[in-house]
């Protein structure tokens, strides 16, 4: 089973998928396959945002964001040099990977929606959290509240994401755990009918 995990920045995602990836799936992370393609694309994003968002030969994905979640143009700049390649490396991932294995792929994805490609997935999962708790959450690993405020507002409201199953995240990390082994349990017992 293929089954696509999304939610906006804050919203606990990545920690649901560390779970999933705990009892036994198999993950695709697309921030790391974002960050490859990111460090191929360095001449364009050189051209297109200069020397001052590097660090030595590194993209300072830090300040790199800062621009880009300050300015919407700059935003659409990056994803025409970035987006393009991601989707292809994201698709070719997901057309080798093996059928032939017993345990779910994950695919903990941002964009899904954005990308329009709900329908590669089984099942797609939404992990939610209020907007309070996403922008502490953010504060707490180091955004300030402008930063973390830019970042929420950049990305597509989840009231547009219409997901197989939703995980609200506005509990404790226990809570949040025992919401996802529920829905793990429902992943496979639909993979071995």
């Amino acid at each position: 089973m293929l089954i696509g995990v999304t939610g906006g920045i804050g919203s606990g995602k990545s920690t649901v998928v560390s779970f999933f990836e705990k009892w036994g799936a198999q993950v695709i992370n697309v921030d790391k396959l974002g960050w490859i393609v990111l460090e191929k694309k360095q001449e364009e994003i050189r051209k297109a945002f200069g020397n001052t968002i590097f660090k030595g030969d590194k993209i300072d994905r830090k300040k790199l964001g800062r621009i880009i979640f300050e300015n919407d143009k700059k935003k659409e700049i990056l994803n025409s040099i970035v987006h393009p390649p991601l989707i292809r490396k994201l698709k070719k991932q997901l057309v080798t990977h093996n059928p032939q294995l017993t345990t779910p792929l994950i695919v903990d994805c941002a964009l899904i929606y954005e990308w329009d490609i709900k329908s590669w997935f089984d099942k797609t999962i939404l992990v939610t959290s209020d907007y309070g708790n996403k922008i502490q959450r953010l504060i707490n690993s180091g955004y300030t509240q402008e930063e973390a405020k830019n970042r929420i507002h950049a990305q597509l409201p989840d009231s547009e994401k219409i997901a197989d199953w939703t995980i609200e995240n506005n509990n404790d990390f226990r809570a949040l755990e025992q919401t996802a082994k529920k829905i793990w349990n429902k992943i496979i017992t639909s993979q071995t009918q």
